[in-house]
């Protein structure tokens, strides 16, 4: 919010009020709101932890399997971008960290940077509001930016995903 107040204000004209005004489609506006809003519906009323206890039955966790509880904590935060969108992961994933700590051997703090690359993964444009503007303000098309986000999706999990619990390894931060 700070950042566009920065870019409306007057010597800035980065965007111009009158472009602002001509060009903001508010029915995105509103939609993004609605997104936000949607994290915390989730966590306040209890679909968090219903999803939670729903996900944790189907993992294929045990302890002593690191890279298949880091791939599939990683995975399930990611698919659960989709369901709830990007901003309602953390409001997911957070409430239940513990829990899956305990059934993956590992810390909470290694859960909670799991979820981190869930939300960092883009499915569908849709779920991540400032995509959603910026189609709107560029009149990019829905077509392009989802093969660009499934392209992205792809390269994050077979490549980045597996670097990175490497990387989680040589640090300590996995056992």
């Amino acid at each position: 919010l700070a950042g566009a107040v920065f870019l409306l204000l007057p010597g800035i004209s980065i965007v111009t009020p009158e472009m602002f005004n001509q060009k903001m489609n508010w029915a995105s506006l509103i939609f993004v709101a609605g997104i936000l809003g949607l994290g915390s519906l989730i966590n306040h009323s209890g679909l968090g932890h219903a999803l939670a206890g729903a996900m944790i039955r189907f993992l294929p966790v045990e302890h002593g399997s690191s890279f298949i509880n880091f791939m599939a904590v990683s995975l399930s935060a990611a698919l659960t971008g989709i369901v709830t969108t990007l901003p309602g992961v953390p409001a997911v994933f957070t409430p239940f960290s513990d829990t899956l700590a305990r059934a993956t051997g590992c810390s909470v703090n290694s859960i909670i940077m799991m979820q981190v690359l869930g939300f960092s993964t883009v499915v569908f444009p849709y779920q991540a509001p400032p995509i959603v503007v910026g189609m709107q303000l560029s009149g990019e098309k829905f077509a392009t930016a989802l093969k660009f986000c499934l392209i992205m999706t792809l390269v994050t999990v077979v490549i980045l995903f597996p670097v990175d619990f490497l990387w989680w390894k040589f640090l300590g931060i996995l056992k």
